[in-house]
């Protein structure tokens, strides 16, 4: 698949099924890839990830389930449980992190833009997120982008041995994809993208 139909095809999935039509081997090199090429501000290389497979994939969820269970209302956690049991089924999780400490020093480094250093972070961490996500499209493989942190940090710093600098930032479950993907409504394109000549 071409780069374009790559980014048409792309969507966010939660049916997705225990399987992958590529090898370990290969999606754990083409993500190295990804995050050793991100572009990060001042190349202060922040960006990180844990590919969850098998066992270690399954704990994620099961430990997503209880901060859940534990931080919500028994009706609420009912509608949820069946999504993250969904999100268990799948072959896999990436987990998207990143490392302050090579912010900070680069914080105090070029005091005159310090504040700055905060949105040029997410945005390179954007830049991890959607290429991991586009190169498992281009795969065939369905995910979505998830948001159980802050809750379940100190689960996944126990689970990855992270310190405390480790931030925690988002979560891919990702297999191959099972049942209907929603369809996507679209604005008018030309009320996004203007030209000026």
């Amino acid at each position: 698949m071409d780069l374009l139909e790559t980014i048409r095809q792309r969507r966010t999935n939660f049916n997705i099924d225990n399987k992958i039509p590529v090898r370990d081997e290969t999606l754990i090199e083409d993500i190295k890839t990804i995050v050793y090429h991100a572009p990060s501000p001042f190349n202060t290389q922040h960006q990180s990830v844990v590919i969850a497979l098998g066992e270690t994939h399954r704990a994620v969820w099961d430990a997503i389930k209880e901060n859940v269970k534990a931080s919500t209302t028994e009706k609420r956690f009912e509608t949820l449980k069946a999504k993250i049991e969904g999100f268990k089924k799948g072959y896999g999780t990436v987990l998207f992190y990143d490392d302050v400490t090579h912010i900070r020093d680069y914080q105090e480094r070029f005091a005159k833009v310090k504040d700055r250093f905060e949105t040029w972070m997410h945005q390179a961490q954007g830049m991890v997120q959607i290429n991991v996500w586009n190169l498992l499209a281009s795969y065939g493989i369905a995910a979505s982008l998830q948001h159980y942190n802050p809750t379940i940090d100190d689960d996944m710093k126990a689970l990855f041995n992270t310190g405390d600098e480790m931030i925690l930032r988002a979560q891919m479950p990702f297999g191959v994809p099972s049942g209907d993907v929603k369809t996507k409504d679209f604005k008018p394109i030309e009320q996004r993208v203007l030209i000026k000549k």
